[in-house]
């Protein structure tokens, strides 16, 4: 998820296009669901409309969703469904255990790529282009902890 957020924070901070956002955000969807994307993307100025309060009141422009090992595909579905209902205008679904991705722009308008390809910021993010294996965890190393500190038992 790091290297993700790193990659589209660069971009959107080069440009000054909005604002990149980790887990920790709970978005309140159109229609009252609420989520809470790995990472996602909200245009400048539109996080000002949202309103008040600890949660925006908005659908984000971009999310995007990290596997997670057993997690179900419907699960997935529903959530990249419920998403561009709710007006999300792109969806990364990034798959680290088989090294692809699949990128929505609606239910019908889906682009996958495979190691080598890359995923692309459409007219959300204009001129991000991300190559797959660069958001990816390197191989081997997901497995492993932070390394050992002074506070830390090895």
């Amino acid at each position: 998820m790091a290297r993700i957020i790193y990659e589209l924070s660069a971009h959107v901070r080069a440009n000054r296009l909005g604002t990149v956002l980790g887990s920790n955000t709970l978005y309140c969807l159109p229609g009252g669901n609420q989520r809470a994307p790995d990472v996602s993307f909200v245009a400048a100025g539109r996080l000002q409309q949202a309103g008040a309060g600890p949660f925006p009141q908005l659908a984000p422009d971009l999310a995007v969703e990290i596997l997670s090992p057993g997690q179900s595909p419907r699960a997935v579905g529903d959530a990249v469904g419920e998403y561009l209902a709710a007006g999300v205008r792109l969806v990364w679904v990034i798959d680290p255990a088989k090294r692809c991705a699949a990128s929505y722009r609606s239910l019908t308008d889906v682009q996958h790529a495979e190691l080598g390809g890359y995923l692309d910021g459409h007219d959300v993010l204009p001129g991000l282009r991300c190559a797959l294996q660069d958001l990816l965890p390197t191989p081997g190393l997901e497995q492993f902890g932070p390394e050992p500190g002074p506070d830390r038992e090895r």
